[in-house]
């Protein structure tokens, strides 16, 4: 006989973040990932999406938070395979965050699939650095000039170096 367990989704994490907590640095780092999980059938929530493993075939699109030292993962949010990387980021960081309980983070690390406005927003609110990999786009190519040989870039500053 199954029984519906409401909370269970959050009591679990609450529990992983008891168990892991004597293992994490008091200054945590954050990594931030998504990833495409292929599945075969017919899994409720799978799609179609962006999967580079395996194009064209049904896919979850998790979230993930990482403790960048330990690699220890803080938290999981599991979504369809057609959502892009930076859906509903912001409020699966709350709900890490919450988790967290107050934990001092010095930093957050991040691809290129995440950003926007109220991404990082997020970030300076709560005075966490961060560093992300852009995707490079006409618009970011406009602000940055080459430097030196090869496709090294840095941003126009307007500052001398000396």
């Amino acid at each position: 006989m199954r029984t519906s367990c409401p909370n269970l989704r959050f009591e679990l994490r609450t529990l992983n973040q008891t168990v892991i907590r004597p293992c994490l640095p008091s200054k945590l780092v954050l990594d931030l990932d998504s990833t495409a999980e292929t599945v075969y059938g017919d899994q409720v929530g799978a799609e179609k999406g962006k999967n580079p493993h395996k194009p064209g075939r049904k896919s979850y699109h998790p979230l993930l938070t990482f403790e960048g030292q330990s690699r220890l993962c803080l938290n999981d949010f599991l979504r369809s395979g057609n959502t892009h990387a930076s859906t509903d980021a912001a409020s699966f960081l709350d709900n890490t965050f919450e988790l967290l309980g107050g934990r001092s983070v010095k930093y957050a690390r991040f691809d290129k699939g995440f950003g926007g406005e109220e991404f990082y927003s997020l970030w300076e609110g709560k005075n966490i650095g961060y560093v992300g990999k852009l995707k490079r786009t006409q618009r970011l190519a406009a602000q940055v000039q080459p430097a030196g040989t090869g496709n090294d870039l840095s941003m126009k500053t307007g500052l001398s170096k000396g």
